[in-house]
This record gives C-alpha cells, structure tokens and sequence, in this order.
C-alpha cells in the first residue's frame, strides 16, 4: 500500500512514490508522528525490497558458513558473502526524504488503510492515488 503523486522536496528532488514507513503514538501527550518516506518512483521501492532479501541471504550463507566444516564449501560460501555485499549492500539509499506529519490527536483506527486516509486528505497529498 502506498500514495502516489508527484511531489518536490526542498533539495529540488521529485518523488512520485510514498509509503508509511512507522507511525509514533504518544497516548499522554494526545499525538501522532506518521513516518512517510518518499521515492522517486516505485522501481526504487522495489529495489530497496530486494536489498532486505539480500541482506536475509547474506544472514543465511553466514548461519552456513558458520556450521559448515568443508573448507571448500567455507570458501564458496565466503565469496558468494562478499559478493552479495560488494554488489548490492553498502550505502544504498533508495529513498530521497523521510517526511514526518505532526497529528494533534491519535487516531481511533490505526490501521495502514485508515492511516493511508488521513495522509491522503492533508493538503500535500491531496489529490494523491493509492497505489
């Protein structure tokens, strides 16, 4: 679930795609801080998706090359590891602003489709699609 529209951050950067990233409830103080972080466009959310498979995959070869014995199974694994992680895991950003809208109140539903409605309705999402 996700809005689209196209939108330009202070640094001049446009961003068509945006999705909640987390939401903060303070229940004392009455309020809520939605996380939205904006991309140019869904491709880059799609690639950061498959950056969290690889960084999983790199966490399994580890668990394997940790238990394996065969030095050259150890050796595979570690350069399959190094691979992975010189190709496709450092410092990449897929994202070009996290956002934060400030609630004075905390919403009845907080659920991702309820949550979706109320950015929807603010003024710089106005007019935005649900994607």
């Amino acid at each position: 679930m996700a809005l689209e529209k196209e939108l330009l951050n202070e640094s001049g950067i446009v961003s068509t795609y945006h999705r909640i990233l987390n939401v903060e409830v303070n229940y004392v103080l009455n309020e809520c801080v939605i996380s939205i972080v904006n991309y140019k466009d869904e491709s880059f959310r799609e690639r950061e998706k498959n950056l969290e498979k690889l960084k999983a995959s790199v966490e399994d070869l580890n668990q394997k090359y940790e238990s394996e014995t065969s030095e050259e199974i150890k050796t595979a694994l570690l350069d399959k590891i190094k691979d992975i992680k010189s190709n496709s895991l450092e410092n990449k950003i897929y994202y070009t602003n996290i956002e934060k809208i400030h609630l004075d109140y905390v919403p009845e539903d907080l659920s991702y489709s309820a949550l979706y409605k109320i950015v929807s309705s603010l003024e710089s999402f106005d007019l935005s699609k649900d994607v």
